[in-house]
């Protein structure tokens, strides 16, 4: 059977914004994974084309447009030559991806969006009762990483005592992945997050998340996930006052994408003195800040 084709025309799946990866990654740490583990051969090369497919989108700026191309592709990926090609775990995968992946693309046209709430909601059911069923060293860590991200979409709409039980679950969860998969690049950077931002009293080390960050950088395989450790990894370095580290591992990214708004904004505030995650928690202050200085 011929391997889905996806038009370069419509290779615009759009990407998470930084923002959101750090704002929740320190609730319940998500992150795409791209490690070629756990598919059939068909499987891995579609996994393969829905990662380019995320990267690609990293250079499409008309959110309307993407929405519109991001609908195209992910009928391609419901159609009967895909769907009876791949597996039942398979199809999950790809269903929390773009289920959350179509979500965040309309939270950034509106922030107060709830058009993908039904579609969440359910996947969230589906996968966890799944998830109840097998323990996680037997689930394809794709499904655990893409569930991880679906419930993260979930938690607007769910309890806040679940939605505790849940963030409490968060790190058990990745740590049980990397026992089976050491070199899981997507997990050993969450885990380094978790270590990182958590405050030392409550089991937090910084030391320990920058090696996490770092091994997670090294094994990164494909072009979305060096864009993104890169991103995030140089932030820590700088705010380690690490400066030479921070730019040589921010240059990555550079290379990865030229243009790229979220790469040159991080280059302005690190020459201006401040790192992503100031920018983030002090966004309107610096902005008034670096305006003064144009």
């Amino acid at each position: 059977m011929e391997l889905l084709n996806v038009p370069e025309k419509n290779q615009v799946f759009l990407g998470r914004k930084m923002k959101k990866c750090i704002l929740l990654v320190v609730i319940l740490l998500v992150y795409f994974p791209v490690f070629a583990g756990g598919f059939n051969d068909y499987e891995s090369i579609l996994f393969q084309q829905i990662m380019d497919f995320q990267f690609n989108a990293k250079k499409i700026t008309d959110k309307n447009e993407a929405v519109v191309a991001y609908d195209e592709y992910w009928q391609q990926l419901k159609s009967d030559e895909v769907q009876s090609s791949i597996s039942y775990e398979m199809s999950n995968i790809i269903e929390n991806i773009f289920i959350t992946a179509k979500n965040d693309i309309l939270t950034q046209i509106n922030p107060d969006s709830e058009e993908m709430k039904e579609q969440i909601l359910a996947q969230y059911e589906k996968i966890s009762k799944q998830q109840d069923e097998v323990p996680i060293s037997e689930r394809n860590p794709y499904l655990v990483i893409s569930s991880s991200d679906l419930t993260t979409a979930a938690m607007k709409y769910l309890p806040k005592s679940q939605i505790m039980k849940l963030m409490k679950q968060g790190q058990g969860i990745y740590e049980e992945v990397i026992e089976v998969y050491p070199t899981f690049s997507p997990v050993l950077f969450n885990l380094g997050i978790i270590a990182y931002m958590t405050p030392q009293i409550l089991g937090g080390n910084k030391q320990k998340g920058i090696k996490y960050m770092e091994d997670a950088f090294i094994n990164a395989t494909y072009d979305l996930e060096r864009y993104d450790c890169s991103i995030l990894y140089s932030q820590v370095l700088y705010e380690e006052k690490d400066y030479e580290k921070a730019r040589e591992v921010l240059s990555v990214a550079k290379k990865l994408l030229p243009e790229d708004e979220t790469v040159l904004l991080i280059i302005r505030l690190n020459d201006a003195g401040y790192s992503l995650f100031e920018y983030m928690t002090h966004k309107d202050k610096i902005d008034k800040k670096l305006k003064k200085q144009s």
